[in-house]
């Protein structure tokens, strides 16, 4: 059955690498709250064929409802930091600094879930995260090093890094307490019903038309990209561990690199080339050992 969540968690790094892709260049057209709504929404209306049978248990389970809430304001909350932080600062040294959440990810796995593993599979994750940090770092890797941690955009990419490890977690814990498609339905649904209350009172609840007439291949790619990565997550993590899970699907960062250098012309430094050559050996090994 490990082979099915290794399925999964490489399902999820893809969807995630594109639909990174297309939701930083949504985020830059619509805003934030926007974007969110709309894949809130998507994801809310899509799976709600799939949980329906699920909502009588859960409304007797006042324990699964608490953990659904709290991975639903985890997901606002860690999207809204990820999305400012990426608006805000350079994304060569924030995409970095956001990649802590893969270490802090499994760091909780092990020590709350005691998700103990093999010493191969944590040299493999260590190996994972370095190639990431090189492939996500656009510039000179000497002034990674000189760069003034106090820039704009870095503390918002530290706590979004903080709280994405959250997210995986809890996603990884309720998907296990309750069902995976039930988590993200639930998630998605409160995303998208905050930010439609957010519209409402700024007064920008009026630009939804107008976002779907002038970027609707935009919107309709951001959101089914989006969905699918976090069910493919949700999904991994009841047959593997939150550690591996992550570990796997982080790698879409590198990805991130690369479709920067098909789509966006964009060159890569050699040590970019580097971080994506071990990223992509560590997914694949690591993959192997769990299959």
């Amino acid at each position: 059955m490990q082979i099915l969540g290794v399925i999964w968690a490489l399902t999820a790094l893809f969807s995630f690498g594109f639909g990174d892709f297309m939701i930083q260049r949504a985020t830059r057209k619509i805003g934030d709250i926007h974007a969110l709504f709309y894949i809130g929404i998507t994801g809310g209306v899509v799976l709600l064929p799939f949980i329906w049978r699920y909502t009588p248990s859960l409304l007797l389970n006042s324990d699964g409802i608490i953990l659904l809430l709290v991975v639903s304001v985890i997901t606002v909350v860690a999207s809204l930091f990820d999305f400012e932080a990426l608006k805000e600062g350079k994304i060569s040294i924030i995409n970095p600094i956001t990649g802590l959440e893969l270490p802090i990810t499994v760091a909780l796995g092990v020590f709350i879930l005691g998700e103990w593993m093999g010493w191969l599979d944590f040299v493999l994750m260590i190996l994972v995260f370095i190639g990431i940090a090189l492939a996500s770092f656009g510039g000179k890797l000497r002034h990674f090093f000189e760069t003034n941690y106090l820039e704009r955009g870095v503390v918002l990419a530290f706590i979004s890094a903080i709280t994405m490890a959250l997210l995986n977690f809890f996603v990884g814990v309720s998907s296990e307490e309750t069902s995976p498609l039930l988590t993200i339905w639930f998630a998605f649904l409160f995303s998208g019903i905050f930010c439609l209350i957010i519209m409402f009172f700024t007064g920008t609840i009026k630009d939804v038309g107008r976002d779907l007439k002038r970027n609707p291949k935009l919107i309709i790619a951001q959101c089914s990209l989006d969905t699918l990565g976090w069910v493919a997550f949700a999904q991994a993590t009841t047959f593997i561990s939150i550690a591996i899970t992550t570990t796997i699907s982080e790698a879409y960062i590198a990805l991130s690199a690369l479709l920067g250098l098909w789509v966006g012309r964009e060159k890569l430094a050699t040590h970019q080339k580097v971080g994506i050559a071990i990223t992509v050996a560590g997914v694949l090994i690591l993959s192997a050992l769990v299959s």
